[in-house]
């Protein structure tokens, strides 16, 4: 009843799908603004009946999908995650790729990944507060960039900076000059 076909994905390359026959309608389910589609997919759906969108997103549908960390991102170079900011640090892995990470944090309110780190390359955050409130520390320009790790955090909503710098919480921090 349809198949998608991708031409840059692992694995197989074009996949068959039959109908769901006890579902009421049959529904195509969009990615959403938590995911990053050049990330997770490349390719075109095809149906052999007139289909529309679902009234859900991926992340409605799966909110504890590794897909649902790819949209929102920030640089590691210019915040930080703290307690502070309304995170705790949940789990660590020494995983060996960013989509491993993601993977490994997929149930998590936040990640980071950095690649040139020594430990865990990858840390799983969530938000300690239940108001949505969390934000991220931006370092400020106090900081030497090239003296924090480089890295990508990502989010399964848009966080915004917090009102404060890194070296206005911490002056003594071995990053502040």
């Amino acid at each position: 009843d349809a198949c998608r076909y991708a031409s840059s994905v692992n694995g197989d390359t074009c996949l068959c799908y039959d109908e769901v026959t006890d579902a009421e309608s049959v529904c195509a389910i969009p990615w959403g603004d938590q995911v990053d589609m050049f990330t997770v997919a490349s390719g075109t759906l095809y149906f052999k009946q007139p289909t529309t969108a679902c009234s859900f997103d991926w992340c409605d549908a799966n909110p504890n999908h590794w897909f649902c960390l790819t949209e929102n991102t920030l640089q590691l170079r210019d915040y930080f995650f703290d307690t502070l900011g309304g995170f705790d640090l949940a789990k660590s892995s020494n995983t060996n790729s960013k989509n491993d990470c993601l993977e490994f944090c997929q149930e998590h309110d936040a990640c980071r990944y950095a690649s040139n780190v020594i430990g865990d390359r990858c840390r799983c955050y969530d938000e300690s507060n239940d108001d949505g409130e969390a934000c991220v520390i931006p370092l400020g320009d106090e900081v030497d960039k090239l003296s924090v790790a480089s890295g990508t955090l990502f989010f399964k909503r848009v966080t915004a900076g917090c009102s404060f710098t890194w070296c206005g919480v911490y002056p003594d921090s071995e990053f502040c000059s």
